[in-house]
């Protein structure tokens, strides 16, 4: 079986970010993706509880979105 999705993606809920869950969802359905990793960058802490909810209610049995983020350590992402 052959699963196929979408890695490090950031929305607009990150600076670098453009495009919102809801078209990402969209996207993703067209192109027949199983899943979105999300990697937003975490400016305010309060947006994770925004960032999960969005991935929960634009996910459906053909495509799951996964909540994460990508963080600064030192000179780097993680």
């Amino acid at each position: 079986m052959k699963i196929k999705g979408l890695l490090h993606v950031h929305s607009n809920n990150s600076f670098d970010g453009e495009t919102p869950i809801k078209k990402l969802a969209k996207l993703a359905h067209k192109q027949n993706f199983s899943f979105i990793c999300l990697t937003d960058h975490l400016e305010k802490q309060s947006n994770i509880s925004k960032i999960r909810k969005e991935c929960k209610e634009n996910s459906d049995s053909q495509l799951k979105i996964i909540p994460g983020i990508e963080v600064e350590y030192k000179d780097s992402h993680i």
